[in-house]
Parts: C-alpha cells; sequence; structure tokens
C-alpha cells in the first residue's frame, strides 16, 4: 500500500514529544514544533498558519497511544475520518487488556513526576472496537503482548 513518499502524506497524530520520523506531527498539546494541532474548540486539525487541514488529504495516520489520554474520542475520530484520504488507512496502537494498568502506571510517572502534564488518563480499559465500528467500514485489530492495533479504513 506504500507509495513513494513524494506521493504520500504521513500524519502522526498525538506525536508529542517523540515523533516518528518522516511523518508530519499533530497533538492535542501546543508543543510549538508540530505541523498541526488538534483545536478543541472547532474540532478541527489546524495547521501553523492557521488553515483547517484540507480534506481527504493523507495517505497514513499512526495512532500511538493516544487514545487512552483522551476523554472523548468521537470528534477525534470525526476530524481523521475526515482528513484521510479513501484509499488511505489509520492505524491505532493501544496498550491491551492485560498490559493496561501497567501502561496506567508508566502513564502516570512519566507525566506527573518528569512532564508534570495534566494530561487525561483513563482508569479502566477501553474497548475501542464498538466505536470504531461506527465510523469506519472495515476495522481490523491485532491484539499483541503488550498492544492492540486497530487499522481503520475510510
Amino acid at each position: 500500500m506504500r507509495k513513494s513518499d513524494s506521493q504520500c502524506k504521513y500524519l502522526d497524530f498525538g506525536a508529542g514529544y517523540n515523533p516518528i520520523p518522516g511523518y508530519l506531527t499533530c497533538d492535542i498539546t501546543t508543543n510549538p514544533k508540530l505541523d498541526y494541532q488538534f483545536c478543541e474548540h472547532n474540532n478541527k486539525i489546524i495547521q501553523k498558519n492557521g488553515k483547517i487541514c484540507p480534506q481527504n488529504y493523507f495517505n497514513v495516520i499512526k495512532c500511538r497511544n493516544v487514545f487512552h489520554h483522551i476523554e472523548n474520542i468521537i470528534p477525534i475520530l470525526l476530524e481523521l475520518k475526515r482528513i484521510i484520504r479513501y484509499d488511505g488507512y489509520i492505524e491505532i496502537v493501544e496498550p491491551n487488556s492485560k498490559y493496561f494498568i501497567h501502561n496506567v502506571f508508566l502513564d502516570y510517572f512519566w507525566y506527573r513526576w518528569f512532564r508534570r502534564s495534566n494530561l487525561w488518563f483513563a482508569h479502566e480499559y477501553r474497548n475501542y472496537m464498538p466505536i470504531l465500528k461506527k465510523f469506519f467500514r472495515s476495522v481490523e485489530k491485532w491484539h499483541f503482548q503488550y498492544d492492540e492495533i486497530f487499522v481503520l479504513y475510510k
């Protein structure tokens, strides 16, 4: 599915301070190094120049350990669906149910002690499949030792 980099646009949603090399970056935080920011007052992804990200723009969007930090994921799912190309896909990586509590501990330790952040945390495991199936025509799920990976097709 990967085309040449000159033809494809890749977005790391939830990039924070650890972006995927070669990807454009976006987050719900206000890190000035990001290419885009999710704007909560209008639920849109905006560019640094203030313009709203175009519809059907990205070929691939990756979200690594993001959704358990977002209390209401529906506005973000709607926006990701709007900006992904019809032939593109979204990959969501989240801690699986067995690893979730361990991950919450690590998140609290990292974000409260080192980053001094007031980032929101889910306190219990969320099953994302019912929500994702409402918004995307096809959802695939893989289960690994520590993670669950969801791949969404518009």
